[in-house]
């Protein structure tokens, strides 16, 4: 595939020294996580027969985008569905997290690890501006609760960004090509 700004981007990430400190902390919960080999195979989806992080990742961040559509043109009523959508978004995030570290466990290449923890990162930071946003829907700034809904999904267009180069510039996770 040819280079261009957002391949560059992406590929800019491999050399953060910076992401060291991330990568070390999300390699050793990826361990204790897969510790139990049945739970490795469940949560890579070893043990269904495909890779399962890629799959759950559409959910969570359906479900907010579709939130932010909701907020957006639905008016006044729609306030209530779009929290709900929020609060489905953060809900079902978990196995997606949970099938992350059990990928990002079988990094090996201190580049590629830093590139998983800029992926790692952005969702993080989508996650806890969803959850931000939430809140402040609960509370009644509907104008505070978009704002972060629209920062959370521009995060999660980051974590995409770099979650679809890591699977398919880097081949990371090396040992799942075969399940």
């Amino acid at each position: 595939m040819s280079t261009g700004p957002l391949h560059d981007l992406a590929e800019s990430t491999e050399s953060m020294a910076v992401l060291d400190g991330p990568a070390d902390f999300l390699t050793a919960t990826a361990s204790k996580l897969t510790a139990d080999e049945e739970t490795r195979r469940l949560l890579t989806g070893e043990a269904l027969g495909t890779h399962l992080h890629p799959a759950s990742v559409h959910l969570p961040i359906g479900t907010a985008i579709s939130a932010l559509i909701v907020d957006l043109l639905a008016g006044e009523e729609g306030n209530t569905s779009a929290g709900i959508l929020s609060a489905a978004s953060l809900a079902t995030a978990v196995p997606s997290i949970l099938s992350g570290f059990a990928d990002y466990g079988r990094i090996r290449e201190l580049p590629v690890r830093r590139l998983g923890a800029a992926h790692a990162l952005a969702n993080v930071a989508g996650n806890t501006l969803n959850l931000t946003s939430l809140l402040a829907r609960m509370s009644g700034s509907r104008g505070t609760a978009r704002g972060g809904l629209l920062a959370a999904v521009a995060a999660f267009g980051v974590g995409g960004l770099l979650g679809g180069h890591l699977a398919h510039s880097e081949g990371a996770p090396e040992e799942t090509a075969e399940l």
